[in-house]
């Protein structure tokens, strides 16, 4: 119930996320969206894709992905 409550309370901001979601895969992936039989969702070679690529850049020592710095430095 609580997802089905934000969503009638947020649709256009929840929509615009799910956008910026799906533009980040499509860059990362560089497959252009094509809807698939069950919706306006990426294919499953894409998540697969992604999922792959993500999990062999992640930093297994330090968490995250990249080098350093792994967070904002502070203002001097």
């Amino acid at each position: 119930m609580f997802l089905f409550f934000k969503w009638e309370e947020n649709k256009e901001k929840l929509t615009q996320q799910a956008n910026i979601i799906l533009n980040a895969i499509q860059q990362h992936t560089g497959e252009i969206h094509k809807p698939n039989e069950g919706g306006d969702m990426p294919s499953t070679e894409c998540i697969d894709k992604l999922f792959s690529d993500m999990s062999t850049s992640f930093d297994d020592e330090y968490g995250g992905y990249g080098g350093a710095p792994k967070f904002p430095q502070a203002c001097k």
